[in-house]
């Protein structure tokens, strides 16, 4: 699979910024349990700066923030961004940057831990690992995750595909994180650590759709039929019930970055 360039990943990170209020209402939050292992394996005590990559408007945000630790949001999308800082007004602590990650500026302190939900896909494969581990200090913790909705493979599932002119509204469960690989080969980090959890949302009619714009498989269809393929799918939805109840995995990836450091590591802060 060819990888997606800068301007493309730029261009794809800021791709829902003008759905942002349905990005806000529509997504998902993350399991609680996430939140636990992520700082046990990070020490909860010991973490003192967190980095975000990709905030969009805090659906994970406000779990973290809520630990009280200094946290520095970098979102490409200034819609996002803004009802990012709206949610997170009441925590003075934290900062949200309106930026790319590809082209936000490395602060001189390192972070402790630096984490991304549903986002790291989108930058670009050439700086992923490295940036990422330019953020971190030795020893720091890296922690990306993504929920999927998953197939339930149920009558009413199908209705919806069938009304989306066959784009599948929902996934099989993944093997593993998008650009997982990434990380895992770049010899950058250490101690890898993967967790899933389960849990699911009810959504009505209107809800739905605004959960399905935000899904990037439903922008593979025309534009010009998009009013009309929405429309099918919330019919279904109110002949059968009402609410449709939507199921989502969530797989967490740990690890640390090396502590030993090559001399051309040190030579680029990495």
């Amino acid at each position: 699979m060819t990888d997606i360039s800068p301007n493309q990943s730029l261009k794809g990170g800021r791709q829902f910024d003008q759905l942002a209020g349905s990005y806000d209402s529509a997504r998902m939050s993350y399991p609680a349990p996430l939140f636990d292992d992520m700082f046990d394996y990070a020490g909860f005590p010991t973490v003192r700066r967190i980095l975000e990559i990709g905030c969009g408007s805090g659906q994970a945000t406000r779990a973290v923030a809520s630990r009280g630790i200094p946290l520095v949001c970098v979102e490409p999308g200034r819609n996002l961004a803004d009802i990012a800082r709206q949610n997170l007004a009441h925590f003075n602590h934290v900062r949200v940057v309106c930026s790319s990650f590809e082209e936000w500026i490395l602060e001189p302190e390192p972070f402790d831990l630096v984490f991304s939900a549903n986002a790291i896909h989108w930058v670009n494969r050439k700086m992923r690992a490295r940036k990422t581990a330019q953020a971190l200090r030795p020893g720091g913790t890296l922690a990306i995750f993504r929920s999927t909705p998953l197939r339930s493979h149920s009558a009413i599932e199908r209705d919806i595909d069938a009304a989306m002119g066959g784009v599948a509204a929902t996934e099989d469960e993944p093997d593993e994180l998008p650009k997982e690989s990434d990380f895992r080969e770049s010899g950058y980090f250490e101690g890898l650590s993967k967790h899933r959890y389960e849990g699911f949302q009810i959504y009505d009619a209107g809800t739905y759709a605004d959960l399905l714009s935000t899904l990037q498989r439903y922008h593979r269809i025309p534009p010009e039929l998009r009013t009309a393929y929405i429309r099918k799918v919330s019919d279904i939805i109110r002949e059968n019930g009402g609410t449709i109840r939507v199921n989502y995995v969530t797989h967490l990836l740990l690890a640390r970055k090396k502590h030993q450091r090559l001399w051309w590591q040190r030579l680029f802060r990495v």
